[in-house]
């Protein structure tokens, strides 16, 4: 990101030539957030861009699993469970509903997820399940930071 001014945004993008692909709840913006607080950027409180990139996170629950993209899942939760306060709390207990109902409970496929036409298709149901799983478990993982 380049974007770490008071009246941030919030944005990430892979490659600096593609400033105008960075999208509020994106994928690349979770994956940016967890980048910094891992690199210790967010280590005595958030930073602006931290906290405008939460929001965005936040403004785009995915609330229907079919279609939800599982990669930005993980990582919303990775890094909204470290910030904690309002973020995480408006955060996990709709996105866990989602995750938790659209769990199989029949035959051979229980316990496990369907795919359900996002970024991680070609994976197959066993990454579906792991990523999901490892949403499940962060609060046994990761403490709160903030």
């Amino acid at each position: 990101t380049s974007d770490v001014s008071p009246t941030s945004k919030g944005l990430a993008w892979y490659t600096p030539d593609s400033i105008g692909s960075g999208v509020a709840g994106g994928a690349c913006q979770s994956i940016a957030m967890f980048v910094s607080q891992q690199i210790g950027r967010e280590n005595i409180e958030p930073t602006p861009w931290m906290i405008a990139a939460a929001d965005g996170q936040i403004a785009k629950l995915p609330l229907k699993y079919i279609g939800a993209n599982v990669y930005r899942i993980y990582y919303s939760y990775l890094t909204l469970r470290q910030l904690g306060g309002k973020h995480w709390l408006a955060w996990n207990e709709p996105v866990s509903n989602m995750i938790i109902n659209a769990q199989r409970l029949d035959g051979d496929y229980r316990g496990s997820w369907d795919k359900n036409n996002s970024s991680i298709e070609k994976a197959g149901r066993v990454m579906y399940t792991a990523f999901l799983c490892l949403c499940l478990e962060i609060y046994y993982r990761y403490p709160t930071v903030f």
